[in-house]
Order: structure tokens, then C-alpha cells, then sequence
């Protein structure tokens, strides 16, 4: 069921509790679970960890709906690391103007290198930013735009470019919220928590 809700190749999953019959009734003393190349709402992540203690999950909703809804946890934590391909494919398909995308990832920010169909024309666009949590998502953050072979001013195109919402959290199973999202030399580490 994790391979297929996180559309993941790989996963795997560790659960814990005593005494067992208490798994029965959504009850998890400790939830360890791995998963590689998966997908977290709308993003692909290259790898995902999940740590959770005294957790309670909604057995109605998983039984009947097949759907994983976690109703409390003393601590739930989710690491997971998004390549610069990764953030590319979810840039590509959020600002459908934007072509031919390229991220750079470094931990002063993120490059983005595309182009964009603007008056008759292609214009070749460099913009600068960071990947930030805000109001329950992970949003790319636009510092500063450069475009070359424009006719049109840069006011005009910076507005295609306000923060871009890479993925809602909010949409989770897990109903986690970010807690630290760090750019590094070609990866993001992000890890969200309850």
C-alpha cells in the first residue's frame, strides 16, 4: 500500500506495538518507514524517512477507503531530499510557460535556467530563489529575475514568477508541517514534523 500511495519504487515499513492486538485498533507504539524515488503530493522525492511515536491512525478510513489518516502522534518526523531533476519536472508542470527548465541547487539558493514564449518570441529566463515553507506548503520563492532577447521590461515578466507552490502538505496523511528546508550542493533537504 506505501509503494502505490507514495508511488514509490521502493519502500519499506516497521511497525511496533505492545501489546499487538492494539494494532487493531490504530494504535503504534513506533512507525519507522523508507522510501525511494517516491512522490509527496505533487513533488518526487529521492528518498523519504518517516519516525513516529504513539501513533494513532483512523483504522475506518484505511480499512474501507484505503486511505491513511494519522489522528494523533507524540512525534511524527518525515526527512526527504529533492534533486535538482526532481524540482525541474514539478517547476516544468506548475508554470507551464516556462520550457527547456535547468536547476542549479547550492546552498545559497536555487537557479533556475529556461525559457519563455513572451510577444511572438522566446526569451531565455535566469531566476533566483529558494525553496521556503510557508502556509502549510513548500513554495519556491523568487529573489531575482533575468531575461535576456526581451523587447518587454523585466516588471512585466517578474509577475509570471511570484512563489510558486511546489507542493500543499496540507493534502498529507500524515498532516505534517515544515520545519526546516535547507538547500545544498544539488539536493534539498526538507524535514516536516507534527
Amino acid at each position: 500500500m506505501l509503494n502505490s500511495r507514495l508511488q514509490a519504487e521502493t519502500s519499506k515499513v516497521s511497525l511496533a506495538t505492545q501489546p499487538g492486538i492494539f494494532l487493531l485498533a490504530g494504535r503504534i507504539d513506533n512507525v519507522e518507514a523508507t522510501a525511494e524515488n517516491a512522490v509527496l503530493g505533487q513533488l518526487r522525492v529521492s528518498s523519504l524517512a518517516l519516525e513516529g511515536k504513539n501513533v494513532e491512525v483512523d483504522v475506518r478510513s484505511l480499512a474501507a477507503e484505503q486511505r491513511l489518516q494519522v489522528r494523533s502522534a507524540d512525534k511524527l518526523v518525515l526527512h526527504a531530499t529533492v534533486k535538482a531533476s526532481d524540482l525541474a519536472a514539478v517547476l516544468a508542470k506548475k508554470v507551464d510557460k516556462l520550457k527547456d527548465v535547468e536547476v542549479d541547487i547550492t546552498p545559497a539558493g536555487v537557479q533556475i535556467k529556461g525559457s519563455v514564449p513572451l510577444a511572438g518570441r522566446t526569451v531565455e529566463v535566469n531566476i533566483e530563489g529558494v525553496v521556503t515553507a510557508k502556509e502549510g506548503g513548500l513554495y519556491f520563492h523568487m529573489r531575482q529575475v533575468q531575461i535576456r532577447n526581451a523587447v518587454l521590461g523585466q516588471s512585466l515578466i517578474a509577475g509570471l514568477f511570484d512563489d510558486i507552490l511546489l507542493t500543499d502538505l496540507r493534502t498529507s496523511p500524515f498532516q505534517l508541517e515544515a520545519a526546516e528546508v535547507v538547500q545544498k550542493n544539488g539536493e534539498i533537504s526538507i524535514m516536516l514534523q507534527r
